[in-house]
């Protein structure tokens, strides 16, 4: 952990981190986010804190990984993410007009894949009739380092998904510039 903290500070204290740098923080990112009910918790609290900022539409993008020691295909990536972010949305139109201060999401091994639900609410979702108070999709992004193969099998999950309804919007190119080539794609 005191490695992912020496990575989040400044290294001139000027509030500008070097290009190079950049790509360094999501490597350790990607190391605390690898498994399932992990990206769905991530998911739902990114849609609730921007809920409570007052957005109303969101897309957040994320490479789907394939870890298969740790039983992480791209599609069970992408099925936690998507169930996360809709948690997260039906979360927060249940406390619109709230400040979510109301709305706890469980934590460590009170967190169960695909069983997130609030801590005490006791509630039972009903449909609603009013407007969601957010409306949050993804984006799949190649990593550029990617050979081939993998973006083609992202993009075709990308398709997938978004024919199935399932709240993907799009494709992206992403990842360290420096890196990768685009006649690869």
């Amino acid at each position: 952990m005191a490695d992912v903290r020496a990575m989040l500070s400044k290294p001139d204290g000027t509030g500008h981190r070097p290009l190079e740098h950049c790509f360094d923080l999501f490597g350790a990112i990607h190391q605390l986010c690898t498994d399932l009910g992990t990206l769905e918790r991530i998911a739902a609290e990114a849609v609730l804190d921007f809920a409570a900022d007052g957005v109303i539409y969101l897309e957040l993008r994320t490479t789907p990984k394939n870890l298969p020691a740790r039983g992480v295909s791209k599609e069970a990536y992408c099925d936690a993410v998507l169930r996360g972010m809709a948690f997260g949305a039906e979360l927060a139109s249940r406390g619109k007009g709230s400040n979510y201060s109301n709305l706890h999401l469980p934590l460590g091994s009170d967190y169960p894949l695909g069983a997130i639900r609030p801590i005490g609410s006791g509630e039972v979702a009903t449909a609603s009739t009013s407007a969601p108070a957010i409306v949050a999709r993804l984006i799949l992004s190649v990593d550029r380092r990617e050979t081939s193969e993998e973006a083609t099998r992202t993009v075709r999950l990308a398709a997938k998904l978004r024919d199935g309804n399932r709240g993907v919007v799009g494709v992206d190119l992403s990842g360290d510039p420096t890196r990768g080539c685009w006649a690869t794609f």
